[in-house]
């Protein structure tokens, strides 16, 4: 059973907050059966993109242009992994043209009332369609700021 809400994205980039509401959809309520997937700390097998890992990919396509100092065409998320912690971290292959594909990190806070923040934590470029997603070290966009 599942209820429709909007929920407040605040995705932070080196400190800066930008604001999206996501669309009035379904919201699946968490089972047991979805809870046992995944274990705290642990990462997940990896899974086909579903539709939210797809947006939070695209909000995070200029910073990956600008980290990989590259402009991509395309920026499809393929496939990722995810890692219950305080919050989730994703780890996403995507496709950026012919057989290129980058590594993204992100960070997904737990929904606190109706904001839930998102952070960019890292990009890893020049891989193939048969690299495996291998969690990396991300490269905190704080270092700059210091």
């Amino acid at each position: 059973m599942g209820c429709s809400t909007r929920v407040l994205h605040r995705v932070v980039v080196a400190g800066l907050s930008v604001l999206f509401v996501s669309p009035k959809r379904s919201v699946k309520k968490d089972t047991s059966a979805n809870r046992n997937k995944m274990s705290c700390g642990g990462w997940s097998e990896t899974k086909p993109t579903d539709e939210d890992v797809s947006l939070l990919c695209r909000w995070m396509q200029n910073i990956s242009e600008s980290e990989t100092n590259r402009t991509y065409d395309e920026f499809t998320a393929v496939e990722y992994r995810s890692q219950v912690v305080a919050g989730i971290n994703f780890l996403v292959k995507v496709h950026v043209g012919e057989n290129d594909y980058v590594h993204l990190m992100i960070f997904q806070s737990p929904l606190l009332g109706n904001t839930i923040e998102t952070q960019f934590l890292g990009v890893q470029g020049d891989h193939k369609l048969e690299d495996h997603l291998e969690p990396f070290k991300p490269s905190s966009l704080n270092e700059y700021l210091d």
